[in-house]
Parts: C-alpha cells; structure tokens; sequence
C-alpha cells in the first residue's frame, strides 16, 4: 500500500494530504520531490507508449481496453517504484497524470496517447474521487472543489497547463488525442483509431468484444480489483466506505446536474483566461 510521503501536508488553501513539486504543482501524498527526482532519472525505452491524462478522464477505461487487447500490463508510471518498472519487459505501456515536464525527457520521444475530458465533468468526477480514499482525508464540497481546479490545486496540477504541455507546444511530435467524448459514442471506431496508432492489428471481432466487456455497467461490477497489479491504494480496503465504487457514472454531461449557475461561470471564466488555448480546446468538441 502507499503512504504519505513524510514531506506530505495538509492545509488551509488545499484542504487534502499533498506534496509539491520544485515548481509548485501539487502532487498526490504519496509522491514528494524525492520520488519525482527518481522518477526522472528512469531511463525510457524507445518503445514505450504512455497513456496520459490529467485526473479523471478515461485513463482507467483506456487501460482496461488496452490491457485485454494487448494483454499487456498497464501500471501507473508513478505509482510504483524503479525496479518494478525496469524490470517490465518491452513494449511497455504506462498510464500517467504526472504534467510532462515531471516526468523523464525522452517520453517526449515515445508514443503518447492522450485523454481529453470536458473540465466539468471532470471537477464532478474529481469530487467523487477526493471524498473516497482515506490517504487525502478530504471532506470538502464540490464548491471547494471548483475553487481547487479553477486555482490549479488539484492533485495533479492545473488542468490547463497539462493539457496546453501534452498537446498544444509540439513537445510530443508522436501523439494521438483520444476525448472521453469519443470513446462515449463510438468506442469501436475510436478504439480502432488507437490501435492504427499504436500499429497494432487487431481483429474487429476482438475489438467489439473487448469494448463491449468495457461498458460501464461491467467496468463497475469489477471495479478495479481485477486489473493485474493496480496499486493497493486504490483497492477497497483503502476506501472510506467499502460499498462505494472508484468508477462513478462514466457518462458526458453529468456536470449539470451538479455545477450551480456560479460554479459553471467560474469555470468558464477560468478556461477563458488564455483564449488561445480556449480556442484550441473548443476545436476538440468536449466543450
């Protein structure tokens, strides 16, 4: 199981167990500037892919996809130590939340698919996520909530920033976008995208099988305990309440049933605060 780093805090103006990174990002309690300098230090295989994305996107329902499809194991870069990592056998694939320029440079080099999901929907989600696990003894409501992401105080960092590094400055010159939007309405044909991507033939009759195991409804049933080493932080015995569920709703939309009139505004105002990356995330239809 993971611990609090012991560089871990718990304040006022971000009311969870964190860390920070030498620039300031705030990161889960479990990582601390130590772990990041290790982390960066890893050296990367020419054919590692990585699955990439800010909190709360698809990542999981990707990984879930691409472990059956590939049968490969997907573990969270981060969330595990060197040695397990250099010892997984090539081509690896890594699921990570970790802004790009915290992790090792030559990921730049990899192949990275990216998962894009409307904020709103995701600040909903990320609520649900903060309020379950018993590391981040997070109690606050969603109106904190829409204060923490419109402030970039987020486990993770801001929301902007990691979607403006992976996607918008031309880091990663190998990248394919994938939005949970997409995946939402036409799994197949956008899985099938992902799997061109990553020169993988695989036989449409797999493909609908894998993505039709992948719905919601039987995601939930086996919530993540059947994912070959997922870290055991994210298993039951590390929830507040055993009969809650990592996996929510996983539908597009449910934010307006949640965000008030002022919460919706405040997150508008915060994705407009830099029109040219506003633009350019309108232009993925996730708005």
């Amino acid at each position: 199981m993971l611990h609090k780093s012991r560089h871990a805090i718990k304040t006022v103006d971000i009311p969870y167990w964190h860390t920070r990174s030498e620039d300031g990002v705030v990161l889960p309690a479990f990582l601390d500037q130590d772990k990041i300098v290790d982390i960066r230090q890893r050296k990367i295989q020419t054919e590692d892919v990585f699955v990439a994305s800010f909190p709360k996107s698809g990542s999981t329902w990707m990984k879930s996809m691409l472990m059956d499809l590939l049968k490969a194991e997907v573990p969270m870069y981060s969330a595990y130590p060197t040695p397990y990592i250099d010892s997984l056998k090539s081509p690896r694939i890594f699921k990570e939340h970790l802004p790009l320029h915290l992790l090792p440079d030559d990921v730049r080099k990899c192949k990275v698919i990216y998962l894009v999901r409307n904020p709103k929907d995701v600040v909903v989600s990320f609520q649900h996520h903060m309020t379950l696990f018993k590391i981040d003894e997070y109690s606050e409501d969603l109106n904190a909530m829409v204060n923490l992401f419109c402030t970039g105080k987020t486990q993770f960092g801001d929301w902007c920033s990691s979607i403006r590094d992976w996607c918008f400055q031309d880091q990663v010159p190998s990248l394919h976008i994938v939005t949970y939007e997409d995946l939402t309405r036409d799994c197949f044909t956008t899985m099938k995208s992902v799997l061109k991507f990553l020169d993988q033939d695989i036989s449409d009759d797999l493909v609908r099988e894998v993505v039709e195991n992948s719905k919601f409804s039987q995601m939930k049933k086996r919530d993540l305990n059947y994912v070959p080493g997922c870290p055991s932080f994210l298993g039951k015995s590390a929830m507040r309440d055993d009969k809650k569920h990592f996996l929510r709703e996983g539908k597009v939309g449910t934010w307006k049933k949640h965000l008030t009139v002022e919460n919706d505004e405040k997150v508008d105002q915060y994705l407009r605060a830099d029109m040219e990356l506003f633009l350019k995330i309108k232009e993925l239809n996730i708005l």
